[in-house]
């Protein structure tokens, strides 16, 4: 009996689920090294691999933007030519008029898509299936212990759900205004943590000093990320004065892929480090990622030189 109004989830979907909680199953059984790890020894990699993920959402936002600051500057050449084409296709016959409008309405529907490489689209994915298997090998050793499974955590989820955002288990779908859902999962999160302490009994007090714990463990990243938008704001005027006087690696990189395309180039042929700086930037010493860089689009202009020639 489910206990939730949804669709059902493809029978496909939930093979690859039970082949990978199997899997992870199995790999405790057999593996040495998997008996070996605890929840502790698993952290720096839970950290690491939620950093790459992290990477992978940076290269991805920064190649959208890319492609939509190279479209507009395309599009403003483009509005010339559509006007150009539209007083012709006015003096067209009316008979073509529905296919004409179809075939635009299909052309606009083909730039809409595909604004991300497919390739960089599986990268993603690879990245979120190292997270869940960081969730899977966690509940595997509390499994091992006899503590709870990965259904346990799944079950959690969905008991965290139906408290904090009750209109996902309602009979009919609604839309759900942002100020609503705030109001929901606050009075939630709030009813569990008292419900959770007069539960405890004699363990309340150390139940409440955990959630304050982590209460300031929450500020203390809202802090770090408003940090980090300050120190991203502050390496955007420096890019900008660095323009003035001598170009950034990244606006080097920029404008050599604008150069590279022009001249007819897919963007396959153009230099992964050129088109996703970021991948590999933990690996470099303080001031080598913008050398190493530099470098790259130096090496790629004398090979577009070469095109040229």
């Amino acid at each position: 009996m489910r206990r939730t109004q949804r669709t059902e989830v493809p029978a496909s979907v939930m093979d690859e689920v039970e082949d990978a909680v199997a899997l992870m199953a199995r790999a405790h059984r057999q593996g040495e090294w998997e008996q070996s790890m605890t929840h502790s020894s698993l952290i720096p990699f839970l950290r690491e691999e939620t950093e790459e993920l992290a990477r992978i959402v940076d290269v991805i936002e920064h190649s959208v933007q890319t492609k939509a600051k190279d479209e507009g500057e395309q599009n403003v050449d483009a509005e010339a030519q559509g006007a150009e084409a539209k007083k012709i296709t006015a003096t067209d016959t009316a008979g073509s008029d529905g296919e004409s409008q179809q075939d635009a309405d299909n052309g606009t529907s083909s730039d809409d898509r595909g604004d991300v490489p497919q390739w960089l689209e599986q990268e993603l994915c690879m990245e979120l299936s190292d997270v869940l298997l960081q969730v899977l090998f966690h509940a595997e050793i509390a499994n091992r212990r006899g503590a709870f499974d990965i259904g346990h955590v799944a079950g959690a989820f969905v008991a965290k759900l139906r408290s904090r955002a009750p209109y996902l288990f309602e009979s009919v779908e609604r839309q759900v205004p942002k100020t609503e859902q705030d109001r929901l999962w606050e009075e939630g999160k709030k009813r569990e943590r008292e419900e959770r302490e007069k539960s405890l009994g004699a363990d309340g007090p150390a139940y409440v000093e955990l959630i304050n714990a982590k209460d300031d463990v929450s500020e203390g990243a809202r802090e770090h990320a408003g940090a980090l938008a300050k120190q991203k704001t502050a390496n955007s005027v420096q890019q900008s004065v660095a323009s003035s006087s001598g170009e950034s690696g990244l606006q080097a990189a920029e404008n050599v892929i604008r150069d590279a395309r022009k001249l007819g180039l897919s963007d396959s042929e153009i230099p992964m480090d050129i088109r996703y700086p970021l991948v590999g930037l933990e690996m470099d010493k303080p001031g080598e990622a913008d050398r190493r860089l530099k470098d790259a689009v130096q090496n790629f202009r004398e090979a577009l030189k070469k095109i040229q020639n």
